[in-house]
Parts: C-alpha cells; sequence; structure tokens
C-alpha cells in the first residue's frame, strides 16, 4: 500500500473555493490544532487538513494586518499552527515525501500529491515570510528559531 491516497485533498470541513472568510474563520478557530497535527503524521489520508492549519495562519495573520492590537489568544493561534506546520513539513520532507520517486510517471496520482504537498509547503513558507514583517516580536522569534 502506497503512503499515499489515491485522490487528491479536498478543502477542508467542506469548504468550496469564494465563500466568505468569516465562515473560515469561525470553523478555524475550532480546530484542535494539536489533534489535527497527529492526525497528518500518522496517515496520508490526512494530509488535506494541512489546508485547515494554513487557512487559521492565514485567516488570522490577514486578520492581525487590519488591527492595531490582538488578543493573546490570536497570537496564541498563529504561534501554534506556525509551529505545527512547521513540524508536518520538516518531517515530510525528512522522510522524503515532499518529492517523488523517478520511476513515478507526471500524472500519477502520487507525483499530483506530490506537487499539491510542495505548494502547501511554499504556501507556508510565504506566510512565515509574512510574519517577520510583524512587529510582534514572538512571532519573529519562531519563524526565525525553527524554519531551517
Amino acid at each position: 500500500m502506497p503512503w499515499m491516497p489515491d485522490r487528491m485533498p479536498s478543502l477542508p470541513n467542506g469548504l468550496a473555493n469564494g465563500q466568505k472568510k468569516v465562515a473560515v474563520v469561525s470553523r478555524q478557530r475550532k480546530v484542535d490544532i494539536k489533534s489535527t497535527e497527529n492526525r497528518i503524521l500518522s496517515s496520508a489520508e490526512h494530509l488535506n487538513e494541512i489546508l485547515s492549519l494554513i487557512s487559521l495562519l492565514n485567516v488570522l495573520y490577514s486578520h492581525m494586518r487590519e488591527m492595531l492590537t490582538l488578543q493573546d489568544k490570536d497570537d496564541a493561534i498563529v504561534i501554534e499552527s506556525a509551529s505545527s506546520l512547521i513540524r508536518i513539513f520538516k518531517r515530510l520532507r525528512r522522510q522524503g515525501k515532499l518529492t517523488a520517486s523517478d520511476s513515478t510517471t507526471p500524472d500519477s496520482p502520487q507525483v499530483q500529491i506530490v506537487t499539491w504537498l510542495y505548494e502547501r509547503y511554499v504556501d507556508l513558507t510565504h506566510n512565515l515570510l509574512n510574519l517577520l514583517e510583524t512587529d510582534k516580536a514572538d512571532l519573529q522569534v519562531l519563524v526565525l528559531s525553527q524554519w531551517s
């Protein structure tokens, strides 16, 4: 049995493209970040949950840029989701799951999933670089200390 599912990951929580971000925020606040990380790392069938963590980081970061002050709870959510994503992608990279083997064809499901994972990795990298632009030292330290 291959380590990857046979189909492309879907959007988390049944959300479709174009739905309001308010719905994403309310659903994402209910995400248990640590258990989501554990599910992703335990089975390739849960890879689509990476989107939940990235969207949480996206929404809260864009929300942070609009507000001058933030509750500590929001900072904690950003730190926890970013740390979780960093751990997930470090393990995927270490296990060689961000590259396809040479023997697979370009249109195989495994190559499509590797491509999808790499695109999410790029999304995370952009989000971490955006966090460096904030005036919050704890977010900057997170990025500089964990992302290597």
